[in-house]
């Protein structure tokens, strides 16, 4: 039987993805809201063609994208900052 964990936000969320990107985009709702305001989010394992329509999904929760591009070009690493740190922008959900 899954364990539930107490209710915390992190303050570094990471997550691989070697697969198609239509869970990583499904999941960013959840995964933001695992994150603290103001904590960094990093995607690994995310084809560098399909960069641009993660960040879009991840928009609305997180800014400050930076994409680093790795293994000839094909790879991408793509991180931001959680809404709702320093400036106060707003969490989301």
């Amino acid at each position: 039987m899954p364990q539930r964990c107490a209710a915390a936000a992190a303050r570094l969320l990471t997550q691989t993805r070697c697969a198609p990107q239509g869970p990583l985009l499904a999941l960013a709702p959840r995964l933001a809201g695992y994150c603290a305001p103001g904590g960094l989010l990093a995607l690994s394992g995310i084809l560098a063609a399909q960069a641009p329509a993660v960040q879009a999904a991840y928009a609305p929760f997180f800014h400050d994208f930076r994409t680093t591009i790795s293994n000839g070009g094909d790879w991408a690493l793509l991180t931001a900052m959680r809404r709702g740190g320093v400036g106060g922008e707003a969490a989301g959900p």
